[in-house]
Parts: C-alpha cells; sequence; structure tokens
C-alpha cells in the first residue's frame, strides 16, 4: 500500500509538468500546524485550571489553583517544491518539527515543581494542490501530510518521582518512549489562503511494526509491579479550523480564529485494575490573533477548553481530565 502510493505521488509530480521551482530551506504557511493541534511545535503559553490532576500527584488540592502549560519547538524548513500544472498548482514542503510539553504547578506556594515533561521529533512531507477550476468555491485546494516517522519520549519531574518512591507504595515510573507513523488528508489547509476560510483534516496515527507498545518499563523504577504491555497500536483524529478576517482587504489586521481537534485514542492500562481502553479527547481553542511585524507569523490570545484524556506523558492512564485557560499562541 505505502509503495503504491509513493509511485502515484511521483507520477503526480513530474508528470504534466508547466513550470517547477525547488527552495531550500524557506518556510512556507501551508505546512503549519492547526492550532488546536496537540503536541505541536507552535510556542503556547498558557495559564489553566484544571478538575484534577492524577491520584499519584502530591500535592493538595491542584483543582484551587492555576497551572502553566508551556508547548515550544520549531519546524525546520528543509525543502520546498512548488509546480504550476495545467489543472493547477502543486506545492509540496519537508521539514522537520520539534516539539517539548511541560505542565509547571507554578503557583505551588513552596516548589513551584514541573510535573512532566514531553519531547517530540520526526519528519513530515505536506502536499497541497490547488485546481484553477475551485478558486471560487467553498473546497479551494487538498492537502495530504504524512510523518513517515517520529519518536516521542516522555519524563515525569524529579520531585514527583521522589515523592512518589519515598511515600507511596504502589507507586511507579513509566517513560513512554515509542516510534510511531501518521497520515492526513484535508480540504482548505489554514494559513494557505487569505480570507475567510474553513478548513478540515482527518488523521491516523499507528504504531511502528518494530514496536511492542507505548512504554517498555524498568522493573526498579515500578518496585517490581506487574506492568501490562500496552495492546492498542493506533488512533483516530480529526481537526477543523475557521478564520475570519476583520477587515475587508484581508491582507492585514487581525482574525478570529476557533480551531478544535478530536482524537479516538488510548489510555493506558499498566495494571488489571485500571485496563487499558479507548477514549475520546477534544482540544478546543476560540480567539483572535494579530500579524506579527516583519513575520510571517501571527500572535493571538485565545480562551482554550480541553477534555479528555490526561494528555502528559505516563499520567495518561486516567481520563473525565478537564482543563480551561487562556492561552498565547505564536503561530
Amino acid at each position: 500500500m505505502k509503495n503504491t502510493l509513493c509511485i502515484f505521488f511521483l507520477l503526480f509530480v513530474f508528470s504534466n509538468t508547466y513550470s517547477q521551482k525547488f527552495e531550500w530551506w524557506s518556510a512556507s504557511k501551508f505546512e503549519k500546524p492547526f492550532i488546536s493541534e496537540m503536541y505541536s511545535p507552535l510556542f503556547k503559553i498558557e495559564l489553566n485550571s484544571i478538575n484534577r490532576l492524577h491520584p499519584t500527584y502530591y500535592k493538595e488540592s491542584p483543582e484551587s489553583r492555576p497551572f502553566n502549560e508551556l508547548q515550544t519547538g520549531i519546524q525546520i524548513p528543509v525543502l520546498q517544491y512548488r509546480q504550476s500544472r495545467q489543472s493547477g498548482n502543486l506545492k509540496i514542503g519537508f521539514s522537520i518539527p520539534l516539539s517539548a510539553l511541560m505542565l509547571i504547578d507554578m503557583y505551588e506556594s513552596i516548589t513551584a515543581p514541573l510535573i512532566n515533561n514531553d519531547y517530540r521529533f520526526g519528519g513530515k512531507i505536506t502536499a497541497l494542490y490547488s485546481p484553477y477550476s475551485m478558486q471560487d468555491r467553498f473546497i479551494r485546494n487538498f492537502c495530504l501530510t504524512l510523518v513517515p516517522l517520529f519518536h516521542e519520549s516522555s519524563h515525569i519531574g524529579d520531585e514527583y518521582a521522589l515523592h512518589g518512591y519515598n511515600t507511596l507504595p504502589d507507586f511507579k515510573r513509566i517513560n513512554l518512549s515509542y516510534e510511531a507513523w501518521q497520515l492526513f488528508l484535508g480540504v482548505n489547509r489554514p494559513d494557505s489562503l487569505a480570507g475567510r476560510l474553513l478548513s478540515a483534516e482527518i488523521g491516523y496515527q499507528r504504531l511502528m511494526p518494530w514496536k511492542e507498545g507505548y512504554y517498555n518499563p524498568d522493573s526498579l523504577e515500578v518496585k517490581g509491579i506487574e506492568i501490562l504491555p500496552s495492546q492498542n497500536r493506533d488512533l483516530w483524529l480529526m481537526r477543523m479550523n475557521y478564520q475570519q478576517p476583520l477587515r475587508q482587504d484581508n491582507k492585514s489586521g487581525g482574525q478570529i480564529v476557533i480551531s478544535f481537534e478530536t482524537r479516538r485514542e488510548t489510555k493506558l492500562g499498566y495494571t488489571s485494575g485500571n485496563p487499558e481502553e479507548k477514549v475520546w479527547s477534544f482540544n478546543g481553542y476560540a480567539g483572535y490573533r494579530i500579524p506579527k511585524k516583519n513575520s510571517r507569523n501571527h500572535i493571538g490570545i485565545y480562551f482554550r477548553h480541553y477534555r479528555g484524556l490526561v494528555p502528559y506523558g505516563q499520567l495518561r492512564d486516567k481520563a473525565n481530565f478537564r482543563l480551561t485557560g487562556l492561552s498565547v499562541v505564536i503561530k
């Protein structure tokens, strides 16, 4: 199946060529992620309230104070390919996204501990096709995104781990570490067009064949407790994004943006008392952004609401988690 897709893609690119152009190390708007994308290389700093965190978290009443979530990273552009065809324009970009997601209990009065870090890196190929015949229609371009390989690893904070080992008899440290691939199909890629735009994409993710699961526990770090291996290997997700300029010329000024991502993913189950299962998660943003001077980026402030699986490292064995807050995003 993968070989067939690659052959079809190469034939599509290099047939009926009218003009083409290669650019190295040049960033493009159409490769940017959705604002609501979880674990993306966007810069986000958030002040959030939560309904609970995890039974093993040792600081009392986390629901009574705000938490900071910091997402940071970079998407390194490698290659862009542009082709003008008889029927439309084709753009292809290859980039390397790197990201880190951190949860910090900044307003805990004694130590302000770092709770968790999640790290991701990989490669991404984005192909955008814009038919001339559809320039004035509701659907104006088509997008295919392939992530042939990415790696994720996670680590809970040292204070968190030390307290757990010293005071909780059943405490365990399980660092997620796995490789997977992703495939997305979408229309009206965000930021690829000026003006009012409704974008959508559906995606699939699956573990690489050589990975037995999402984690490989160390017997010392889990105090000899028998840890069940993960069984589910994939997830489905859908994203939508709406952008509405406030000026009629669509070329300057701010935009209202509404973006959300829905995931059907795996709640991890380390023991028989808390088995693995599939759950739904929702991540939504709504706000206002303006162009950043002398840059291709925008800076925006958003209201965020998340509910579903706890989205942080080994804490993904609990669901019914809710988060609400304010987010500053540079995209």
